[in-house]
C-alpha cells in the first residue's frame, strides 16, 4: 500500500472552508427568521385583539357595578 501524500493546510484553505460554512449558516438562519416572522405577525394581531376584547369586557362589567341611575320626574 502506498502512503497517502501529505498536503499542508494553508490559512487560505481554512478561510475558504469557514466562509462556506458561514454562508450556509447565514442562509439557514435567514430562512428560519423569515418563517418565524410569518408565524408571529398573525399571532401578535390575535393577541392584541384578545387583550382589547378582555379589557372592553372588564370595563363594561365595572361600569355596570358603579353606574348611577338618574331618575327624572316631571313636575
Amino acid at each position: 500500500m502506498s502512503e497517502p501524500t501529505k498536503k499542508n493546510i494553508t490559512p487560505s484553505d481554512l478561510e475558504s472552508q469557514f466562509r462556506g460554512i458561514k454562508s450556509q449558516v447565514d442562509e439557514k438562519t435567514g430562512q428560519a427568521k423569515a418563517q418565524a416572522q410569518n408565524k408571529l405577525v398573525p399571532a401578535g394581531v390575535a393577541a392584541a385583539i384578545l387583550v382589547l376584547l378582555v379589557g372592553y369586557l372588564f370595563g363594561k362589567r365595572a361600569a355596570k357595578k358603579t353606574s348611577s341611575v338618574v331618575e327624572i320626574r316631571r313636575i
